[in-house]
């Protein structure tokens, strides 16, 4: 079972990427997409090392607001972490779009 990082570490983490994402990617929606790219195969690790809960919560939201047979779209879904989540919880009509190519591969194989 895995242990959930102390709130003040996982800040310190958080806080460190955001700043590195921003020096490394600028506003130039080309150099974010690289910077995804790249980052693609760490990128479900890195989440999961900062407590990253917004799939969970979401696809529980959705669960609550909306039918299972409604089609969802999942507008920059990454890895498909999300769309995972939303899959857990008995939805079955997902579209996941984004603008890394490596992230779409990797959610791709998650189904």
């Amino acid at each position: 079972m895995a242990c959930a990082p102390k709130p003040e570490i996982r800040e310190f983490h958080v806080r460190t990427a955001v700043e590195n994402l921003k020096e490394r990617a600028g506003s130039n929606p080309e150099d974010v997409r690289h910077l995804y790219d790249d980052w693609a195969d760490d990128y479900d690790q890195s989440l999961l090392a900062w407590g990253y809960e917004a799939p969970s919560v979401t696809a529980a939201y959705v669960h609550d607001l909306a039918p299972a047979d409604t089609f969802v779209l999942d507008a920059g879904c990454g890895t498909g972490l999300s769309g995972e989540a939303l899959h857990r919880a008995g939805f079955s009509n997902i579209v996941g779009v984004d603008f890394s190519a490596e992230s779409l591969e990797l959610a791709e194989k998650r189904g």
